[in-house]
């Protein structure tokens, strides 16, 4: 302000209004000062409170986070809880990892045990007003019978089961990787040299293949693998890419002429190959009964089951 006023021809002071301008503005400057410095601590005062609560909230979720990313067995758990975009929180229920999410009325917990069902009870009733919430329980294989029983007897209504299996990426030679002339990787350039009438079976909740084909190939969704013969698709494996190191298997399916004579471990086979080739880890989530034994044939492991209920909270 002073090197301004300086710089002003003197004649300009002889002027009552210029005088009085340089005066007032004189008068408010230290103000001004102040009210900037006190609006630049208040930007760094919020910014510093923002920045406690998200590492608050990030240092209390971390090792839990960590521990669904860190064990196959909670693949799907750590899926739903990347793929939920609001409305889901994380409890520690004695080193069980509870995930809920308040806006679906859905309850995840990674390990079942009968000793903390009604920690998880209370949880879920502080956190949801909906008297009817979904719980998907993962569960020990040798623990299946037994925990239905109990949990129908505490009013769980069973709503499904399903198994989930693995086979763990490993190096792979050029020369291991099967060579099958009948399997193909279904791409944009492709798709049309083939036909797929045989796969045209309506199924109850999945998409036509057709529709697949649209979502996974052309807009580049997921993957196709396909057993061909004469230019006919007869059988497919589609998956997905869920993590970047881990592939998980959509569905498979073979046309009912051509079941039971190996196309579908041999999809399977070749799904975990070119998993392991690209060095991916193969996951085979949601496996059904007739999937399972496909997927054992393949050579996958047994690595998780998840069961769902049901559950009034008002009993």
């Amino acid at each position: 302000m002073i090197d301004k006023a300086q710089a002003i021809d003197l004649a300009c002071y002889e002027n009552s209004e210029f005088f009085d301008k340089y005066t007032r503005a004189l008068s408010e400057t230290n103000q001004r000062v102040n009210d900037v410095l006190n609006t630049f601590s208040g930007i760094i005062s919020v910014v510093l409170n923002i920045t406690v609560i998200v590492r608050g909230v990030t240092m209390r979720n971390f090792e839990l986070i960590q521990k669904l990313k860190n064990d196959y067995r909670y693949c799907l758990e750590y899926d739903y809880f990347l793929q939920s975009s609001s409305g889901v929180e994380l409890f520690d229920i004695n080193g069980i990892v509870c995930i809920l999410n308040c806006d679906e009325n859905y309850c995840m917990v990674t390990n079942y045990c009968r000793n903390e069902l009604n920690n998880i009870e209370d949880i879920i009733r502080k956190n949801i007003s909906c008297n009817t919430v979904l719980i998907n329980f993962n569960v020990a294989p040798n623990m299946y019978e037994e925990d239905i029983q109990y949990l129908n007897k505490n009013h769980y209504k069973f709503n499904s089961a399903y198994d989930s299996y693995i086979n763990y990426k490993n190096s792979i030679c050029e020369n291991d990787f099967i060579s099958d002339n009948h399997i193909v990787e279904l791409t944009a350039h492709n798709i049309n040299c083939y036909t797929y009438n045989d796969c045209n079976e309506k199924i109850q909740y999945r998409p036509s293949f057709e529709r697949l084909l649209d979502v996974f190939i052309c807009k580049e969704n997921g993957r196709i693998i396909a057993y061909v013969e004469n230019n006919c698709i007869l059988g497919y494996l589609s998956y997905v890419n869920i993590f970047e190191d881990v592939n998980d298997v959509d569905y498979i399916y073979v046309a009912n002429k051509y079941r039971n004579i190996g196309i579908g471990t041999l999809l399977g086979k070749y799904y975990a190959e070119i998993s392991k080739k690209e060095n991916k880890t193969a996951f085979w989530s949601n496996a059904t009964e007739t999937s399972s034994k496909v997927a054992i044939k393949s050579g996958f492991e047994w690595c998780c089951r998840h069961i769902s209920f049901y559950k009034n909270m008002d009993n």
